[in-house]
C-alpha cells in the first residue's frame, strides 16, 4: 500500500461524500401525485415532512435525528 493510501485511509478520506440530509433519511415522507399532461404523465412530489416531528421539511435540510435510509 502506498504512503498516499495510508494516508487516506488513516484520515478517513471520502472522495465523494453523501450528506446527510433530509431526502436521504429514513424518516422522510412525501406524497406523489400522477398529472396528465401534453407530453405524458408527470409525477409530483408534495407533502415533504419529517416522519418524527410531522413538520414540513426541505430536502436539503437536515437535524441531529438523521438516520441513512438503506435501500436493499
Amino acid at each position: 500500500m502506498s504512503k498516499v493510501q495510508q494516508a487516506k485511509d488513516a484520515q478517513g478520506y471520502i472522495p465523494s461524500p453523501v450528506p446527510n440530509t433530509c431526502g436521504i433519511c429514513r424518516h422522510y415522507t412525501s406524497k406523489f401525485t400522477e398529472e396528465k399532461t401534453s407530453f405524458g404523465i408527470w409525477r409530483k412530489e408534495t407533502d415533504l415532512r419529517c416522519g418524527l416531528g410531522g413538520f414540513a421539511i426541505k430536502k436539503s435540510a437536515t437535524c441531529n435525528w438523521f438516520e441513512k435510509h438503506n435501500i436493499n
